[in-house]
């Protein structure tokens, strides 16, 4: 059985209910979306398939698909127009010594790739057998 990223609760396809006729309007980034599209890495959310991007995920554009990062993940992710894969791809070079430093708001974070499951610090797994982990330098906990 293949699951989706749905069936791990980290992501959500998006749409507008109208409780008076019941229909749906499909996610497009614009008018009532728009705002969400903008902030959605705010609150550690990424467009899971961008556009242009579909040779890198093997995914065509679904606007509608977001996927939750976290954060600082969703800022560097949205920062520098990247996909999951080609941000994983680059932390997959980044050591513990030479990890991003990745700035969110008055909070600066280092984050890594480890191969083994880290100490001292956040992480989840890389879908690929390693950790991305990650530690707040600065700013208030």
């Amino acid at each position: 059985m293949v699951l989706s990223e749905h069936h791990t609760g980290l992501a959500v396809d998006l749409a507008i209910y109208n409780v008076e006729d019941g229909s749906s309007a499909d996610f497009d980034g614009k008018g009532e979306y728009e705002w969400f599209l903008k902030n959605a890495h705010s609150f550690g959310f990424i467009l899971r398939y961008p556009e242009e991007k579909e040779s890198i995920t093997g995914v065509g554009y679904e606007p509608w698909h977001f996927r939750f990062v976290g954060l600082p993940h969703s800022y560097y992710i949205e920062e520098n127009g990247l996909s999951l894969e080609e941000y994983i791809e680059l932390l997959q070079s980044k050591t513990e010594s030479k990890g991003l430093e990745i700035s969110v708001g008055k909070k600066t974070y280092k984050v890594w790739h480890s191969k083994k499951e880290p100490k001292n610090c956040s992480f989840s797994g890389d879908n690929c057998g390693g950790y991305i982990a990650w530690k707040q330098l600065t700013g208030s906990r």
